[in-house]
């Protein structure tokens, strides 16, 4: 899964992963903050306690969601 973040660091990415409800999710998304409205940029780094779970800016929702890094299908 190291290959799916450094992607999302650096790009727009689309990948799948599979939602709590075990429905899968198609999406496109991204880490990298010059790609983000400065607006909704985060004010914090930490999401959780639980660092399997990844927070990404979903291009088309414009907004921030979140999945398991152990449920992506990538």
């Amino acid at each position: 899964m190291n290959n799916l973040l450094n992607d999302l660091k650096t790009g727009i990415v689309e990948f799948t992963y599979v939602k709590l409800n075990g429905e899968e999710r198609n999406t496109k998304g991204t880490l990298n903050l010059e790609m983000v409205p400065k607006e909704s940029h985060p004010k914090t780094d930490i999401i959780s306690g639980n660092p399997d779970m990844i927070r990404y800016w979903d291009i088309d929702k414009e907004a921030w969601r979140t999945f398991d890094i152990n449920t992506v299908i990538y």
